[in-house]
């Protein structure tokens, strides 16, 4: 974290910070004040005032507990709050201050300062009402990590907001009462020019990493944890379908496993389902613009025919889809794609059907275009001509 402040509040936050004292818990008063604030949801400006001296008597000496340099260098917003009038058209009094959210943040940075100040009794109360929002503002993310971060955090820079910068050349370091240290960087006339914070716990992560799941295909950054949970829950989606498993729902009634599954607009819609992520990991693996079929609810064209191959354990490995084309007064039904598990691939499952399909569509179009895989079926089943004048992909890609 890194924030800019005027040299007259970093001199007052050094000299401040330099001073020790014991170290004394929250008194039930600071406490009490605290949940007061979490439930109104403000704290006026004069109770900022007086809640930083009572935490830590270094923010009440030698200038240093200057509010509104605090809420300017770590940009938190004053706002003008009222009580609310008893009568409609009442006169109302605003008070300067900050919310509740806001008022935590600040005591956050404090803590990441060096300053004996508790912040947990008011993200305590502050956390459950966040954790059942679905947007929530950059101080409340503050408040919602702050458990899992206290004492932990990246260090902070604390810079002067002259540019240029003089020319650092003295050097300060020490360690507070709670543990953090503090590092002071100074101008040739001894004018404090940077304040590093590390916190005690604070260990440095490696970068995340840009990696491609090997198995699922996708993309997410190694070492980051919502990119890597991210991951967790898609690779788990995707993998139903690429490494699938016996599925008990395409038993026959007499509880025979057929050997394919048609699939029309008039199907279930878990049969849809599972056409549509075929139809999905298709479009992915050759880089296609969408998806060639209608959704996992359904395909409302009375004229596609979706086909599940399943082998012998129940286990859908692949799927194919054909449409059936008009145009100037002329029918041909078309194959649109046909998509296997990679595990599955080259062992026949295709060509066990391939003959009942021509006996169906007739001599159907293979639509383009067509990958090297399918021109080298094709070629083995004598059926070329079903090509057509289509775009043929390239044997080396």
């Amino acid at each position: 974290m890194s924030f800019k402040t005027t040299p007259r509040h970093l001199h007052a936050l050094v000299t401040g910070l330099r001073e020790e004292g014991p170290q004394r818990p929250p008194s039930h008063n600071v406490v009490q004040n605290l949940k007061n604030i979490a439930e109104s949801g403000w704290v006026f400006r004069s109770t900022v005032e007086d809640l930083l001296l009572a935490m830590d008597r270094r923010l009440g000496t030698r200038g240093s507990v200057d509010v509104d340099a605090f809420a300017k260098m770590f940009e938190l917003q004053w706002q003008d709050v009222a009580h609310r009038p008893k009568k409609t058209g009442s006169g109302v009094m605003f008070f300067k201050s900050l919310s509740a959210a806001d008022f935590a943040q600040l005591l956050i940075h404090l803590e990441a300062l060096g300053y004996r100040v508790d912040p947990e009794p008011l993200t305590a109360q502050l956390l459950p009402t966040i954790t059942k929002k679905k947007l929530i503002s950059g101080a409340e993310v503050s408040v919602f990590w702050y458990s899992r971060e206290r004492h932990r955090g990246q260090p902070m820079y604390v810079t002067i907001d002259t540019v240029p910068l003089p020319p650092r050349s003295k050097f300060e370091e020490w360690k507070t009462s709670t543990g953090y240290r503090l590092a002071v960087m100074g101008a040739e006339d001894g004018a404090p020019v940077q304040l590093t914070a590390h916190a005690p716990r604070y260990r440095a992560r490696p970068a995340p990493v840009r990696t491609t799941c090997e198995e699922c295909g996708v993309e997410y950054y190694r070492g980051d944890t919502d990119s890597s949970a991210s991951h967790r829950k898609e690779h788990k989606k995707r993998m139903r379908y690429m490494d699938p498993k016996p599925d008990a729902r395409v038993l026959e009634a007499d509880g025979s496993v057929p050997s394919m599954v048609l699939v029309t607009t008039h199907s279930p819609a878990w049969l849809h389902s599972e056409i549509y992520d075929r139809a999905l990991a298709f479009k992915r693996e050759f880089g296609y613009d969408f998806v060639q079929w209608g959704s996992p609810r359904g395909d409302d064209d009375l004229n596609a025919c979706g086909v599940l191959f399943v082998d012998e354990s129940g286990t859908i490995v692949g799927a194919c889809a054909f449409r059936l084309r008009e145009w100037n007064e002329q029918r041909q039904w078309a194959l649109q794609w046909v998509w296997f598990a990679p595990q599955h691939r080259r062992q026949g499952h295709l060509a066990r059907h391939w003959s009942a399909f021509r006996s169906e569509y007739g001599d159907f179009d293979v639509e383009s275009p067509v990958s090297a895989a399918m021109q080298a079926f094709l070629a083995k089943q004598g059926d070329t001509r079903l090509m057509g004048g289509t775009e043929l992909e390239s044997p080396e890609n």
